[in-house]
């Protein structure tokens, strides 16, 4: 039988001592009970100190840590407006540039010239000799066509 009395950490901490016994199971039980005891009394206490512990650092932290946060969020919030007053302001000159009449003169023109000279087409290529007759013209190629065949509508310039 395991004598449960015994302890003896200057061995080893798993140490253990069995010993012969004629002892009735009921003193055997009470010996292992006593043990039991002690240890939930050593886990029931140490929980209760976890437990201390834990709300005394919950009242000592959150105090800086929210403040920061606060702060964090107070500046965060301030940027925010000022992008939004800057985008009102962006967006408010945008609509007036294009309510103007310069504006729809220059989408009107620009649907003149994709209706007369569509991007890629020969129209189009004589329109931007005519327009910009200094401009240096390269053949643009695409990787995936067929050596030295020009992509349609990608000339640069």
């Amino acid at each position: 039988m395991r004598d449960v009395d015994f302890e003896a950490p200057f061995i080893t901490t798993w140490d253990a001592r069995f010993r012969a016994s004629d002892d009735p199971p009921a003193r055997l039980v009470s010996g292992y009970e006593r043990q039991s005891w002690a240890l939930w009394k050593e886990t029931t206490d140490l929980r209760a100190l976890v437990g201390e512990m834990r709300n005394q650092l919950s009242e000592a932290e959150p105090a800086p840590r929210e403040a920061s946060m606060h702060e964090s969020l107070t500046a965060s919030e301030a940027a925010h407006d000022e992008l939004a007053v800057q985008l009102r302001a962006r967006v408010i000159h945008l609509q007036d540039m294009q309510s103007a009449a310069p504006w729809r003169l220059l989408v009107w023109v620009r649907r003149l010239r994709l209706a007369l000279a569509p991007p890629g087409g020969c129209r189009d290529r004589l329109a931007r000799r005519v327009l910009h007759p200094n401009h240096k013209r390269t053949k643009v190629t695409h990787p995936l066509s067929q050596q030295g065949e020009p992509v349609h509508g990608a000339e640069e310039h």
